[in-house]
């Protein structure tokens, strides 16, 4: 399992983090960003937010310290990123 959290956190991209070849890493915008490996237990992306998390290359830049309204996020230049207001409720799935 370290060995697994290290391949993870010698990401410093979103993107490379994120990349078909690393199975089971997250990035965690929080706290400046890093990639983190994703843990099998009741808090699987550890101390990050809900909000502060991308599981896939594509969102790598729906930032949500960056894009914090609707009009921001919602543009061509980044066409894989989806608004959601505070209170909306969704659910993400993975396997590992």
């Amino acid at each position: 399992a370290a060995r697994a959290a290290a391949d993870c956190s010698r990401h410093t991209h979103c993107g490379s983090c994120l990349s078909s070849d690393q199975d089971g890493c997250f990035w965690c915008y929080d706290n400046g960003g890093s990639c983190k490996r994703v843990e099998q237990s009741l808090s699987p992306f550890g101390a990050c937010s809900a909000s502060g998390i991308s599981l896939d290359a594509m969102t790598c830049e729906c930032r949500p310290d960056v894009y914090t309204s609707c009009e921001s996020c919602a543009k061509a230049s980044h066409p894989s990123c989806v608004w959601m207001s505070a209170n909306a409720t969704g659910s993400v799935s993975y396997s590992i």
